[in-house]
């Protein structure tokens, strides 16, 4: 038995030998891959009748499908049509074995060509438009399933398109000397039409976009959108001096905020400040830099937890302060920027809400929530003024309510934050691995660094904030807790690629006193950069 280019070939010694022929064609059919031949179908125009025939088998058969009455094809690809009605502006998919319809939005524009890149299932599928308005200058539209609308862009061709003899091709095409003829690629395009293909990828595809060519790694890099980290803002309590601090650029900036001297710092949000006076009942909102100050009505009431929606120059702020009343009953009070009151309503728990250990207030999609340590999250509902709760009884903390002799006097913290309306739930207990978690679909699963996705967190007890993709923050948390000596000064943070503390305490262990200090100090939070 002998091979020759891949090819099985068999001697006559070879068949009468105890059945080896047999035996090599059941290997070869086994590992044999054919593809399968696309057939042909057909729309005759009469009663939504469609005809499929298998040209090899020489067989037809009739497909029922009213749904393309009054319809021309366009496209097919990945065993989906693209079909167009009369109106000549609405179009859709068809798939006319399952006889799912998923339409597009309508393409006022008239065009040549017509093409869509994959099965519009795949969640990959992009739907291209073309045509030639002049010789020297090319439309193209393009748009994606779920989309309400068409880009359309114009391009110029210096060299010349014929615009009425043209295909939508592949990478590569047969000329009529049957040699293959190489037609453009994606480094081809022009930057325009880059940009927009790469402005419809999140930073970690970009990224990996703009490793194809140069072209790509311009466009990539022209559109790509950074979200600004954070600063630290702290206020040591004397002559109205305030601190700002950068943990990337590891610089510090001086304020003086005589404004400042005699309050507390509750919450941050947008650039602004939540601040109550010693009195305990005076409370008002700062822009620390333009010193813009908005005083709120007298809060006779105590609370545990406030915190504001949006900046208070919005239009659309809300100040909502938080109060575990007893085990069963959440005393919730509201006011607004020029308001003269505050509303204030008591609201029943069934599952019980620990009033002594719960996380920071976090706002989103139009609702406040807080998570208490005996797994029950508070859902107030803004617009209407009602309060739910639910609760998890396999995420209650641990660092409180498992016994463990080493965890019993150690400083811990609970962190709830958002990240584009999604809340991510956070435990602490010095300098114990952080336990993060998402909610998603009603239970919450725990993160890691392969799972985070380019996530930060910057956790503080009043208030926390989440950012994407920051070079050099990537899949880490972040305290407003200084290390370091003054020039050489950074922020304690936890990496979870890496599974550890920087900076890490050398061996031997920290002691007892050390592991007590707080990484949150109350005198520091988070706040949006100066622009």
């Amino acid at each position: 038995m002998t091979t020759s280019r891949g090819k099985l070939i068999l001697s006559n010694e070879d068949v009468s030998n105890n059945g080896m022929e047999k035996k090599a064609l059941t290997t070869a059919e086994s590992v044999r891959v054919v593809e399968k031949h696309p057939w042909v179908i057909t729309f005759p125009n009469h009663e939504g009748l469609t005809f499929l025939f298998d040209p090899l088998e020489r067989k037809r058969y009739t497909l029922n499908l009213p749904e393309l009455v009054g319809t021309d094809v366009c496209y097919s690809k990945d065993g989906w049509l693209l079909m167009r009605r009369s109106s000549l502006v609405d179009m859709f998919f068809f798939n006319p074995y399952t006889r799912e319809l998923i339409n597009l939005p309508k393409c006022e524009l008239s065009f040549q060509a017509i093409a869509f890149s994959s099965a519009p299932t795949s969640g990959t599928c992009v739907v291209l438009a073309l045509r030639p308005f002049t010789r020297y200058i090319i439309r193209i539209s393009i748009c994606y399933p779920g989309a309400t609308e068409w880009i359309t862009q114009e391009f110029s061709c210096s060299l010349g398109f014929d615009p009425y003899m043209q295909k939508i091709r592949s990478n590569e095409d047969v000329s009529n000397n049957g040699l293959k003829k190489k037609v453009l690629t994606i480094a081809d395009l022009t930057s325009s039409l880059l940009e927009i293909i790469m402005s419809y990828l999140v930073l970690k595809d970009n990224i990996r976009a703009s490793a194809v060519c140069r072209a790509c790694r311009k466009a990539a890099e022209y559109v790509r959108v950074v979200e600004k980290h954070p600063w630290v803002i702290s206020f040591p309590r004397h002559y109205g001096v305030t601190i700002l601090f950068d943990p990337l650029g590891r610089k510090s900036y001086t304020l003086n905020l005589p404004e400042l001297v005699g309050t507390d710092v509750c919450y941050s949000k947008d650039g602004w400040l939540l601040m109550r006076r010693s009195s305990l009942v005076d409370m008002f909102l700062l822009n620390p830099y333009t010193r813009e100050l908005i005083n709120l009505p007298k809060c006779e009431l105590s609370f545990q937890a406030v915190a504001f929606s949006s900046a208070p120059t919005s239009g659309t702020c809300a100040v909502i302060a938080f109060r575990p009343f007893t085990r069963f009953i959440i005393r919730i009070s509201i006011c607004y920027p020029g308001a003269t009151e505050w509303i204030t309503q008591d609201f029943s728990c069934s599952h019980g809400f620990e009033p002594y250990m719960h996380s920071n207030l976090v706002y989103a999609n139009g609702h406040f929530y807080c998570f208490s340590s005996g797994g029950v999250l508070v859902d107030f509902d803004l617009a209407s003024r009602t309060m739910s709760h639910q609760a998890w009884n396999e995420h209650i903390c641990p660092y409180i309510h498992m016994y463990n002799e080493e965890w019993f006097s150690l400083r811990k913290r609970i962190y709830l934050a958002e990240q584009k309306g999604e809340l991510f739930l956070m435990f602490t207990c010095s300098s114990e691995i952080p336990l993060l978690y998402k909610l998603v679909s009603s239970d919450w699963e725990e993160m890691s660094g392969t799972t985070l996705d380019g996530l930060t967190i910057f956790a503080s007890k009043y208030s926390s904030e989440t950012r994407l993709n920051v070079c050099g923050m990537w899949n880490s948390v972040y305290f407003p807790k200084f290390y370091g000596l003054r020039c050489k000064r950074s922020c304690v943070s936890y990496s979870f690629d890496k599974g550890r503390y920087y900076p890490r305490k050398p061996l031997p262990k920290p002691s007892r006193f050390e592991r007590q200090k707080d990484l949150c100090p109350l005198m520091s939070l988070w706040i949006e950069p100066p622009s």
